[in-house]
């Protein structure tokens, strides 16, 4: 047992002393605390009760079945033989290790954390120990690391602009709303769905709409409150998610903000409450009347509660972003390098034959392949940046770190040119020498030295510099970047699309119901393909009603949609890391790492 366990180990055998004592004391009898009392008489000079009635023994209570069974546990747990041995906390990475090795269960992951304290997300981790506590997800710091930086810079390209993100999140709001409608599943437009006597879903009736509606007529139908209640849920959701609202609840600066308006209504309700009763009343009314207070309480359970919506659209940002944005950077960054070399650097054919849209990777050894990380890294905040004395990595706040990194005065490990010094010490015909001046001439074979870094480091970290550029344009969602997301949204394929607002309503009603870390991935792939089968036998069995001339001149009548693309092709495994949250694990920590407020629209 780690320390940790021991400890809880402890408390239960306490706990089952403290509860055998019980247990014990209702089988033994016990002295009558009465015959202590001093003696009473009445007028008469008589003995008060008579002391013949009073027993000097009170009978054991005795134990019922159910207690008797208890008893029995609890001695039996107490007298098992065991051989305890302690494990120090610091053999944490060595169990972890083992566990990876051995390619362990989930619930086996889930003991080493609790063993080890790692479930405990109050308090700062190291990168090791927020890999520890990712059931095997990652091996090393190394990799949690990356990930962290990789969510810190997701949380940046997509909070910087409350415009732009408004745009983006209506857009997706809009998108939501229209499948809802095109599938049936609110109105019941198209059919309404019958259950069997069987139980069997296959086994279920669909009844048209127009035939509900002569049922209605007869009397023999009854629409649900509950299902009023959705539907006109959802009616709201299409109104008040229009971008005039959705900006006004995501940029608190303004005068107009909807989380300022608010909340001076609700000061003002406090003050002419003569009661708790009566401030119910009119926050009620309130919420009824006023479509600031409904927008905004409607779009703050969507886009910060545990809604199907939110899951739905992180989902599909983070697939944006794990995609598109972060392949982007990654390759914009290694051209880029070489077009710095080649504009200052020119004959040293450092990344020569690499092609924009290759990455890193893909450039020759000879042409400086191993220097090319290097400054990604850098650039990326992959490396240089120094820990806090707890052990807290200072992202996005460690530039004079990163410059001495890079230099070589913090770790040998991000010297550049060194770095260089070794590339040139190889066989490679092509060598990397320094700039004479403002010239650079190989023939000069100048050493590659301080000044030549210095001005590398400038312009990785100028946003107008040849690398610095790259960085700064698609590291900030712009009206460009805007339009491109909402665009790629626009294209995503109609089956993926149902499958994500349909697994995001299933991880929603399945977290709020069951106490499971959302951390763990085979949970989301398990509600992936559960999901997946649930979607495609619903348009299998329904498929003509969704299809059919009554249900399609509604949608296009009434929205303008058109009906199910029968020809569009979902994911074969819907569910994964895009749909991973990060919060037990990763959440707080990267609040108290980063810093940045707007990290909850991928949590």
């Amino acid at each position: 047992m780690t320390v940790i366990e021991f400890a809880e180990y402890m408390k239960k055998v306490s706990k089952d002393i403290t509860r055998l004592r019980q247990l014990t004391d209702k089988t033994q009898d016990s002295a009558n605390p009465d015959i202590f009392k001093e003696f009473e008489t009445d007028s008469a000079g008589n003995i008060l009760p008579d002391i013949e009635a009073i027993p000097d023994i009170i009978p054991a209570e005795g134990l019922t079945d159910a207690e008797k069974k208890e008893m029995s546990d609890i001695i039996i747990r107490l007298g098992q033989k065991q051989k305890i041995t302690i494990i120090n906390l610091d053999r944490r990475g060595e169990i972890y290790d083992e566990l990876c090795d051995k390619a362990v269960s989930v619930d086996e992951f889930i003991s080493f954390r609790k063993g080890y304290g790692l479930d405990n997300t109050d308090k700062p981790m190291s990168w090791e120990d927020i890999a520890r506590g990712s059931y095997g997800k990652f091996r090393g710091g190394q990799a949690s690391r990356q990930f962290g930086v990789k969510s810190w810079f997701r949380g940046l390209f997509y909070s910087l602009s409350p415009e732009n993100k408004a745009n983006i999140y209506s857009f997706l709001a809009e998108r939501w709303y229209d499948r809802l409608k095109v599938l049936d599943l609110i109105d019941d437009k198209a059919f309404v769905r019958m259950p069997s006597k069987s139980g069997n879903p296959a086994d279920d009736k669909a009844v048209s709409a127009a035939s509900l509606e002569k049922l209605a007529d007869a009397g023999k139908y009854r629409r649900s409150d509950k299902l009023d209640a959705i539907s006109d849920t959802l009616e709201m959701i299409s109104k008040y998610t229009q971008p005039r609202y959705v900006k006004r609840y995501f940029d608190t600066d303004r005068d107009d903000s909807l989380d300022m308006s608010v909340q001076e209504k609700l000061e003002s309700l406090s003050q002419l409450s003569s009661s708790e009763d009566e401030y119910d009343m009119l926050l009620k009314r309130l919420e009824e009347e006023d479509p600031d207070t409904a927008a905004f309480a409607l779009m703050d359970t969507m886009f910060n509660g545990n809604s199907g919506f939110r899951m739905f659209a992180t989902g599909i940002l983070k697939e944006y972003y794990n995609d598109i944005i972060w392949p982007d950077i990654e390759s914009g960054l290694a051209y880029a390098i070489k077009q710095y070399f080649e504009t200052y650097y020119r004959g040293s054919n450092i990344g020569k034959s690499l092609i924009q849209g290759q990455k890193s990777d893909q450039v020759r050894p000879e042409e400086g392949k191993e220097l090319f990380n290097k400054i990604i890294y850098l650039v990326m905040q992959r490396t240089g940046i120094p820990s806090t004395g707890d052990r807290l990595p200072n992202v996005g706040d460690s530039r004079k770190s990163q410059i001495k990194y890079f230099k070589g005065q913090a770790d040998p490990r991000g010297d550049f040119t060194s770095a260089v010094r070794k590339f040139n010490s190889k066989s490679y015909s092509n060598k990397l020498y320094g700039r004479t001046g403002s010239n650079y001439n190989p023939l000069n074979q100048t050493l590659f030295g301080p000044d030549d870094v210095d001005m590398l480091l400038i312009d990785m970290f100028n946003p107008k510099g040849i690398i610095g550029k790259v960085y700064a344009d698609v590291s900030k969602l712009s009206s460009t970047s805007e339009g491109d997301v909402i665009a790629w949204i626009g294209d995503y394929p109609e089956a993926k699309l149902d499958q994500a607002i349909i697994l995001g309503m299933s991880m929603s009603d399945f977290y709020r119901k069951n106490d499971v870390d959302p951390t763990i991935l085979e949970v989301i792939e398990g509600l992936g393909k559960d999901t997946k089968k649930a979607l495609d036998d619903y348009k299998k069995q329904f498929r003509g009603l969704l299809l059919g001339k009554d249900f399609a001149d509604y949608l296009d009548y009434e929205f303008g949609y058109e009906t199910l693309d029968v020809k569009s092709k979902g994911s074969s495994n819907p569910g994964g890391k895009n749909f991973q949250w990060e919060n037990n694990v990763f959440k707080k920590y990267y609040v108290k790492l980063f810093k940045w407020k707007c990290y909850k629209l991928f949590s």
